[in-house]
Formats: C-alpha cells, structure tokens, sequence
C-alpha cells in the first residue's frame, strides 16, 4: 500500500547500526497510529512495546506530555521494525546528512523560527502562609509571628514551544501571579494591614527540564509606627529563578511530576526601605490528566532590608488548567 509522501518528513542518521531518522507528526496522529498502521511496528503497547523506547528517544514527550503527541512535534524514530517497514522508509524518505545534536537547536531557532505551539496555563490556589519578622531601628525592636487564614490567589502563563528534536523542548513564557494575604488580628498589637496583594511579574524559558525565569516579585517586611502597632508592607525586588522539573511517572494522558526552584532576590531601593540580597526556594508535586491537574506547594522566602528581616514561607494548593494552540 502506498502512503503519501507528503505526510511525512524524515531525516536518516548516515553512519548509525540502526536507521534513525525524524518525523514530524500530522494531525490527527497518535504514537500508536504512526507505529503501527505508517511502520506497522509490533508490538506497540506493553513492557517491551515501541511506545515505551519512542518516549526513552525523545526525552521531550517524558518531560512535557507522557507519550502524547501533538500536530508539529518532531520525533526522533528507528525504523528496525521488519524488511516491510525498511521498504516503506526507503521509499519515504530524503536521505540527508544528519545535522549534529549541538546545532539542532540553533537550527530550530536561528534558521527555521519555527514556533511549534503555543500554550496558555492558568492555576487559581490558595496559600496558607507563616510570617516570622522583625522590626529594627536605633530606638526599638518590634516583633510579628503570625499565621495567616486562607490566602486565594491566580497565576496566568502564555508560551511558545519550538521544536528542538532529540535535543529537548524549548519554550519562551511570560508569568503573573498575584496572592491576597489575609492575616488574622492579634489582640496583643494592633496590625494596620491585614489584607495585601503579593504579585510577581516575570518572563523566561525551558529547556527540557531545567528553566530559567527572571522578573519581579514583592517581598515582604515589617514597618513598625510604634511600640503597639505593626504594618505589614511588600517591596517589589528582581527576582532570578533556576528550576527543574522531573516526571516520576506517566502512563497515556496521566501523569506525576516534581519540580523545584531556587530564587534569589537583587537589592534595591523603594522609598524608605532598602532591600538586601536574599534566597528563597519553591517546590512542588503536580498530578495531571490530560490538561487539567492537582499540584501541591511549598514556598519558602528570606526578606532582609534595612528596617526588618523576615521569614515568610507556607504550604499551598491549586488546580490547573492549560490549553494547547498548535501552529499550522
């Protein structure tokens, strides 16, 4: 049976044991379908099944989708199937010089500008945080431990996914996020704030699993008129962020993931509060389906500045949702 030529798009490694090449899926096309009815590889699905190598070539898939793919996703394939499957290719495919790993993804950016996809994610949590701050001056020092109630809050992400092969995804995304703070009344002191916004506004990139985010993010400090009073303010700082995200476990559209961030916070000036370098760290465990999910948070925060230092950290929970659009 002759398959149209047009529907695929090969490149064959020149000097390899096995024919590797790569296919750009189409839409409509599953893992399954591209396996078995265009190579007709057998078998496709258990312990031994080709889906599962397909997914160790194309460290992508595990990181960002399971074994779920998408109308534009460039796969890394080998064709070592049967004498039938070997024909087919032959008569498929372009034979090329293979481009190097370390200029694929220079290629895919530089030459071809080909973004893939793009994505919108939007997670609505709720935190539940820990304040620990100190007020200093010449004069006095004024303390604040305090636990707040529910704290709602949403973040949004647009991104660009481009196509990077075997060598990983790599995606460019903008990211705010904004959390009310809503802190119970102290009968001890009076605290003059007990509802405030904490908003970060940042942009970045992935590239398989480790990221690079930078931006701006309040920090929290304490400001203290008198000896009964307390007022809890934020200043907004630049923020660098390097994460990695890591998938424990994925089976079709499910899947169970972990990632961690280590933040630092640059010094910086606004009004009477002078900020100072510090650290801070996030982690969480997401649980996916499809494109929906359940993450859990940890967040943990050192704010110094010239007035107080404080601890600010919490646990927290969201829900995920995210929406493809594929590029034709």
């Amino acid at each position: 049976m002759k398959h149209p030529i047009v529907a695929l798009t090969f490149l064959i490694a020149s000097q390899a044991t096995a024919e590797v090449f790569t296919y750009r899926v189409q839409k409509g096309e599953t893992l399954s379908t591209i396996l078995y009815d265009k190579l007709g590889c057998q078998p496709v699905y258990g312990k031994n099944g080709l889906i599962k190598k397909v997914v160790e070539m194309n460290p992508f898939l595990r990181q960002k989708t399971g074994n779920h793919v998408r109308a534009g996703d460039v796969l890394r394939l080998n064709c070592n199937c049967s004498h039938a499957d070997q024909q087919f290719v032959k008569e498929v495919v372009t034979v090329k010089e293979v481009t190097p790993p370390s200029r694929q993804l220079s290629h895919a950016i530089l030459k071809d500008h080909s973004i893939e996809y793009t994505y919108f994610k939007m997670v609505p949590h709720v935190f539940w945080f820990t304040v620990d701050a100190n007020y200093h001056d010449q004069y006095r020092v004024s303390s604040l431990s305090t636990v707040t109630a529910a704290s709602p809050g949403l973040s949004a992400e647009y991104g660009l996914g481009l196509g990077a092969g075997s060598t990983g995804e790599l995606t460019f995304f903008t990211h705010i996020e904004a959390t009310q703070l809503n802190f119970y009344s102290d009968p001890t002191i009076t605290i003059e704030r007990l509802h405030l916004i904490k908003k970060t506004i940042s942009a970045g990139g992935t590239y398989g699993p480790f990221s690079l985010t930078l931006g701006f993010s309040d920090k929290i400090f304490l400001l203290a008129p008198d000896v009964t009073t307390v007022r809890i303010e934020t200043a907004q700082v630049p923020e660098i962020k390097l994460g990695y995200n890591n998938t424990l476990w994925q089976k079709k559209n499910f899947s169970l993931s972990t990632g961690t961030q280590l933040k630092a916070f640059l010094p910086r000036k606004s009004g009477v509060v002078e900020t100072n370098a510090s650290l801070g760290a996030e982690a969480f465990v997401s649980v996916k389906l499809k494109n929906k999910g359940v993450r859990l948070f940890y967040l943990y925060e050192e704010n110094r500045s010239n007035v107080s230092d404080t601890t600010f950290s919490g646990f927290g929970m969201g829900l995920s949702f995210e929406t493809s659009f594929l590029e034709n």
